[in-house]
């Protein structure tokens, strides 16, 4: 256990008067005691045996020293990492958590994984090189499917040790099985991506990664917003943690075992060094810790940036206590979602009393709304012995509204048709252009649905009825499920759901301009809704709830529930949906079936973050490729967007 300060101090006091007093007797013994009268002398005999109580005193605090440095190591504070962005998931990193889980055949993991990998082989082989599913499960049975061994032994029913070459069976002797095991698993998907005939048009290497990349494109530039600049904003005061370093431990330690064996040796020049310890103990215990009260507050140069806009951030920190701190780090609390695209959110410095320190530096806006975290402010004294921490509070937020901006010309064709927004004709009699059938004449019937031409012919008035029309109902969902949140690299600034939101707002805008009857909503933990309408104070809704609704957040909701109780209120003969979704998980499948059970009209923009770089993502790709099949065969028009690409591209090209 940790010594407390307090004992600490009380036997370094006890080390100085030994050290003092000793150190006089046997430096001067002899003269000293030649001067010294009888009852001094026997005091100083009595002082031998408190002397040497107090060296055994000593080993024992040496001991318990020695055990708390080795018990307790030196504690640095790590101050934040704010420059970093919030990572996405790439698809594929599951099948690599479950690959990298498994230790031997036997795991139950293995025969899940194992199991998936030949599902998705029998519906990639069945729709290639097989006609049925039945002649791909036979090629996966006798392993003539593929030329790799190893792949083909994996996929094999009871084979439950593929043959392998010497060097990978003395893996397997030396207790490295697990290894060998999650290279088979691995090259076996890699088997998998090689015989990929509807996707990606470059090769595929014997481990399954793909060589070369796609060019990059610059994205489309977006309208601007309205914005305001932000004003300072003092933040209130936080409670200071105050903790031990720990640098100096041990130092203690080494001036009471001088002390302990220049006694026991006789040896002054033991004891001098001892002192010299004794002083740097002093020196690390007695350094008083400063007063740390300090204010901060930051500035922004928008409040409401557009999306990709430089924000200037300038912080502001002043120390308002009557102690100097002489070493301050400080580090202010970026939001997770917002990168530092220049200068840096740190600094470093001292402070007297009523002296602050200012900087700036710059973030790239993204969608959504971003509340700054606070500051942390790190102090510690002079010889750093104790350090003090606090956050301290600046309440700023960026608000970032998506464009809705309506695309124009032939993009709205595309838009008009893919949706086939408008009227759609009912089996009910009425008005309309589709004739339905021919009725005697009713009083009050208009002239103009009178049969004039029977009428010449017979003498009888009659009325014509054709199928009634009514207005078709667009919703649009974007699926923000934890699964939704992936891009084609960690590192991505936008995920799936980022570019979804975009497109949704684009396509919302463009639907509206036209006079459809717009709806809006997510499929997540808590969707969000807004009802079908139509109008600039609706357009303006539905720009708040892209651009403000949690369910719509930069970062993923902790919850898998999703929820479509809000598709009830809908009425499905007359609704169309449009779903935004990287479909890189089964359970999205399931809902889009139910929806289509449900008699909803479904067009599915499928953006496609999948990049192909390794045996996991190859099979991931390959698993996406499975869910658009299954999804156009029950009669969803599935649009595949290429990340590259933008969403007018996409739209008009009818990828």
């Amino acid at each position: 256990m940790p010594m407390s300060r307090d004992v600490r101090l009380v036997v370094l006091a006890a080390a100085f008067v030994t050290l003092t007093v000793g150190g006089v007797v046997f430096v001067a013994s002899g003269t000293v005691v030649a001067l010294l009268p009888f009852e001094a002398i026997v005091l100083l005999e009595a002082f031998q045996l408190v002397l040497g109580l107090a060296l055994f005193a000593f080993v024992i605090q040496l001991c318990r020293i020695a055990y708390a440095r080795l018990d307790t190591p030196v504690t640095d504070t790590p101050t934040l990492d704010r420059e970093r962005s919030f990572e996405h998931t790439v698809p594929g990193d599951d099948l690599s958590r479950s690959i990298d889980s498994i230790e031997s055949r036997s795991d139950p993991a293995y025969d899940a994984l194992r199991t998936r990998v030949r599902r998705r082989a029998v519906s990639l082989l069945s729709t290639g090189e097989y006609d049925t599913e039945a002649q791909a499960t036979r090629a996966l049975d006798d392993g003539s499917w593929t030329d790799d061994t190893v792949a083909a032994d994996v996929l094999r029913p009871g084979t439950d040790r593929p043959d392998h070459p010497i060097r990978t069976r003395l893996l397997e002797l030396f207790g490295m099985s697990g290894r060998v095991v999650r290279s088979e698993l691995r090259r076996t998907m890699g088997a998998i991506a090689r015989i990929d005939s509807a996707g990606d048009s470059r090769p595929v290497d014997r481990s399954g990664r793909r060589v070369g990349s796609p060019g990059d494109e610059s994205g489309d530039g977006r309208d601007p917003l309205d914005s305001e600049d932000a004003s300072f904003v003092p933040s209130p005061d936080s409670s200071v943690i105050r903790r031990e370093t720990r640098h100096w431990h041990g130092v203690s330690a080494v001036a009471l075992l001088g002390i302990v064996v220049g006694f026991a040796y006789e040896q002054p020049s033991v004891l001098l060094l001892a002192a010299v310890g004794l002083g740097f103990a002093a020196y690390a215990h007695l350094e008083t810790e400063p007063n740390l009260e300090v204010s901060v507050e930051r500035f922004v140069s928008e409040r409401r940036p557009d999306p990709g806009d430089t924000v200037e951030v300038t912080i502001r920190v002043e120390n308002d206590g009557t102690d100097s701190l002489r070493d301050v780090r400080i580090v202010d609390g970026v939001p997770p979602t917002l990168a530092v695209d220049s200068g840096t959110p740190r600094r470093a410095t001292s402070l007297s009393p009523g002296e602050s320190v200012s900087w700036t530096y710059d973030v790239t806006a993204r969608r959504g709304s971003h509340e700054f975290e606070p500051t942390q402010v790190l102090v510690r004294n002079v010889n750093g012995s104790v350090e003090s921490e606090v956050a301290v509070s600046a309440e700023t937020t960026l608000s970032c509204l998506p464009s809705m901006t309506p695309m124009t010309g032939s993009s709205f064709g595309h838009v008009h048709t893919a949706h086939r927004a408008g009227s759609v004709a009912t089996a009910d009699p009425g008005p309309g252009l589709e004739f339905h059938s021919v009725r005697e004449y009713r009083s009050g019937d208009p002239p103009s649905r009178v049969d004039w031409n029977r009428y010449a012919r017979t003498q009888s008035l009659s009325t014509v009825s054709y199928r009634a029309e009514r207005s078709q109902t667009d919703v649009i969902a974007i699926d923000a499920r934890r699964d939704a949140y992936v891009s084609p690299d960690a590192s991505t600034t936008d995920s799936a759901v980022d570019r979804s939101v975009e497109a949704a707002a684009t396509l919302f805008a463009t639907l509206e301009d036209a006079g459809h009857d717009v709806g809006l909503t997510a499929i997540a933990p808590d969707p969000c809704w807004l009802a079908p309408g139509t109008g600039g104070d609706h357009l303006e809704r539905a720009r708040l709830v892209l651009g403000t609704h949690d369910s719509l957040s930069p970062t993923p909701p902790t919850s898998d529930d999703h929820s479509l109780e809000q598709f009830e209120r809908l009425s499905p003969g007359r609704t169309h949906v449009t779903l935004f979704t990287p479909l890189c998980d089964d359970e999205i499948v399931s809902a889009l079936r139910t929806l289509r059970s449900g008699g909803f009209s479904i067009t599915v923009l499928a953006i496609d973050p999948a990049v192909a770089d390794d045996p996991e993502g190859s099979f991931a790709r390959l698993e996406r490729l499975e869910r658009i099949r299954s999804l156009r065969a029950i009669g969803v028009r599935v649009v595949d967007w290429v990340w590259d690409d933008s969403f007018e591209r996409t739209v008009v090209g009818e990828r």
